[in-house]
């Protein structure tokens, strides 16, 4: 006798809700035992009801099976808002996103688009009324709360022999992983709050953390100390925001990279590649928006590092010119990772110096004011901030750490400052899903304890998951609204520098009872053993420091933080995207109510600089895309990147007549002439093929690196 087919887990779900469907049963649903025989008839399956049981369980907690009263037996039915077709949550579409091939995903990304697009004026519009009543503290907390309980019913059915199989396992690491993007990644919860555990332990049910762990009191502080605003969705007008910047400065900066291959023409007739080099130039520029009575005495109120020989070969300007033969020990995966590091290092510089009051004009020399408000092009936090980074004993280590320093010696200004300025971001383009999914999950689940049904019953899921968060935010708020001067503005999310690291899930204490300087000491402590044992070769780098807790990575870790928020300041049909705004502060050393009030004193100061300085819109980022999406960016970050442009030519050009001059103080190449060196533009394929292999591997590693 053959062996019976066994049934996979989607098999039995949609039997139950084809058998749930059917007339006779209607409204009323059915009992567990009747579900058990009627569908296991069908299927020819064998398990017990006990099984049947989990089954029921997990689907009644991810809401596609409701419990109906009745005071004979528990009756299951199928939800309202779902169908036999449709019965699909958000959830199973993030599983499916693991499995997309690259020309799939890409296809589902342009559908989303159109997806919101045509809801804008209806579900979505909806959606952003309902949440300008919303508090965000709860929405959060009741998403993680359904999405622990879930993972939990997940887990029990794995550990049923009857039920597990690789179907099963494969649907609970794709929801693992999502809840554990959103947990420790994008809010950067302890262990104490949510304990995920350890996926080995979790699926032989033994060893170390094999459990899913919640507290929801834990979870409710800590998050109080993560997400801000009185509602999800808040109305600011700028124009009654302190008058301040009548008198006070913008900037904006932005950094660019130029590549070109070095030739060296040695006959008219005769032109090579000198070992086909490719040369990096990295260049960056600050401009300062002035109020009118101040901008007169400031003709060119631009910052820069000066294109002079001096400058260029001051080692203090390292990674503004960059060559592979320069760095002849550093593997190609190294360089590669520290040309990328080295971009924005050079920005990060020309960031300090105006923001801490040092950069002036290259034009006169005169000392640019320090800003009241800056906005880079990027994100406030390193682009290159892993520890494995940090500690490298070579070159590429020593561009991390510097960029790793620059950073804190603006956090510093922030921390020893009573009323600081505010020094933040405008990341144009972003593959963080948080803001996405929390809005996705509202309008299919969340919106219900307050509506008593789904906002949108008919929200299809499985094309609406596929969008980034600054294209979901921006289709969300263009839909309210517009008047002169007043914005909407999302909730602000913090988020600590460990949770941009591989530290993101170290934490099993919250923010006050978390010691990171004993964290670093005792790995010091287990690397200087390994080194001592000869398991190592190069000695550990905190071993060098005077005080562990003075390091910078440790300082960070132990101070920094960053906080997202999202601003409506588009509209039209489509509306243009708009940034994730963010910015850097320490505010895990304040209290609950000071934190509160200190980010919305910035996110505040964020808005009104807007207002004050406007917008422009940036086209040269809309990167293999049949739609033309406009990206509208603060203007004086717009205004930065031109110059930067402009600059960048002219670096290239004087490093040209550097080299020459270098080239003919040595007597073999006496007789050489400036038209026998030149760089020559290098194409856009060849320069990013360079990084192709490079992050193909690390994306294998860290799956999850560029959601942080």
């Amino acid at each position: 006798m053959a062996p019976a087919r066994r049934i996979t887990v989607e098999e039995r779900e949609r039997a139950i809700f084809k058998f749930l469907k059917e007339d006779d049963r209607g409204d009323a649903g059915g009992t567990l035992r009747e579900i058990w025989e009627g569908v296991s008839e069908r299927l020819g399956d064998t398990v017990t009801p006990q099984a049947y049981y989990k089954v029921l369980d997990r689907l009644s907690v991810v809401g596609k099976i409701e419990l109906r009263d009745d005071p004979d037996a528990k009756r299951y039915a199928v939800a309202k808002h779902l169908h036999v077709d449709n019965a699909v949550t958000l959830d199973d579409v993030y599983e499916l996103l693991e499995t997309l091939a690259p020309s799939d995903a890409i296809a589902r990304l342009l559908d989303a688009r159109d997806y919101y697009e045509e809801r804008r004026e209806t579900t979505l519009r909806r959606a952003a009324e309902q949440l300008l009543t919303e508090d965000p503290l709860e929405l959060i907390r009741a998403m993680i709360v359904q999405k622990t309980n879930e993972l939990r019913a997940d887990l029990a059915m794995h550990r049923d022999d009857e039920l597990t199989g690789r179907e099963l396992w494969a649907r609970f690491e794709a929801q693992f992983r999502d809840l554990e993007f959103i947990v420790y990644r994008a809010l950067g919860l302890s262990a104490r709050a949510v304990d995920l555990g350890r996926r080995d332990s979790l699926k032989t049910g033994r060893g170390h953390r094999s459990e899913i762990l919640l507290d929801e009191d834990q979870l409710r502080d800590e998050l109080r100390g993560r997400v801000f605003g009185n509602h999800f969705i808040n109305r600011i007008d700028a124009r009654k925001i302190d008058g301040a910047f009548d008198r006070a400065s913008v900037a904006g900066s932005d950094g660019s990279t130029h590549a070109s291959v070095m030739q060296l023409s040695t006959a008219g007739t005769f032109t090579a590649d000198v070992g086909h080099q490719i040369v990096t130039f990295n260049n960056s520029v600050v401009f300062v928006k002035m109020p009118d009575p101040l901008a007169a005495k400031f003709p060119f109120p631009y910052y820069s590092v000066p294109m002079s020989r001096s400058a260029i070969d001051d080692k203090g300007n390292r990674g503004m010119v960059l060559a592979p033969f320069m760095f002849r020990y550093l593997s190609e995966s190294e360089y590669e990772h520290m040309a990328k590091c080295a971009t924005d290092v050079v920005q990060w510089r020309a960031d300090a110096a105006v923001f801490l009051g040092t950069g002036r004009s290259p034009h006169d020399g005169t000392l640019l004011p320090r800003p009241l408000v800056q906005i880079r092009d990027g994100t406030v936090t390193p682009q290159e901030r892993e520890y494995g980074h940090y500690k490298r004993q070579n070159e590429y280590g020593e561009m991390v750490r510097e960029g790793i320093t620059i950073s804190r010696k603006i956090l510093e200004k922030l921390v020893a400052t009573e009323k600081p300025p505010v020094f933040a971001g405008a990341v144009k383009s972003t593959q963080s899903t948080f803001f996405g999914t929390v809005l996705n999950w509202y309008i299919a689940k969340g919106s219900i304890a307050s509506l008593g049904s789904p906002l949108d019953p008919n929200w299809d899921t499985t094309r609406a998951a596929h969008i980034a968060d600054n294209e979901a935010m921006s289709f969300l708020l263009s839909s309210l609204p517009r008047e002169e001067g007043v914005y909407y503005v999302s909730c602000a999310v913090m988020r600590p520098f460990h949770t941009l690291t591989e530290f993101y899930r170290t934490p099993t204490a919250p923010d006050a009872d978390w010691d990171w300087t004993g964290h670093f000491e005792a790995k010091l402590a287990h690397e200087q053993d390994s080194y001592e044992k000869g398991l190592t070769m190069e000695a550990p780098h905190l071993a060098g420091a005077a005080d562990v807790a003075d390091d910078d990575f440790v300082y960070m870790c132990e101070k920094a933080d960053y906080v997202s928020f999202y601003v409506g300041h588009t509209a039209g049909d489509p509306p243009p995207v708009a940034p994730r705004y963010e910015f850097m502060e320490s505010l895990r050393a304040l209290g609950t109510d000071d934190r509160a009030r200190r980010v919305a004193r910035n996110v505040d100061m964020v808005v009104a600089a807007l207002d004050r300085t406007g917008f422009s819109a940036d086209s040269e980022h809309n990167f293999m895309t049949k739609k033309f999406l406009i990206k509208m960016v603060p203007f004086v970050t717009f205004d930065a990147h031109e110059k930067c442009k402009a600059i960048g030519r002219q670096l290239e050009s004087e490093l040209r007549s550097i080299a020459v001059a270098n080239l003919q103080a040595l007597k073999n190449l006496r007789n050489l002439k400036l038209s026998d060196v030149e760089f020559v533009p290098l194409s856009i394929r060849r320069f990013i093929e360079r990084f192709a292999d490079v992050v193909r591997d690390e994306q294998k590693r860290d799956p999850d690196k560029d959601k942080r």
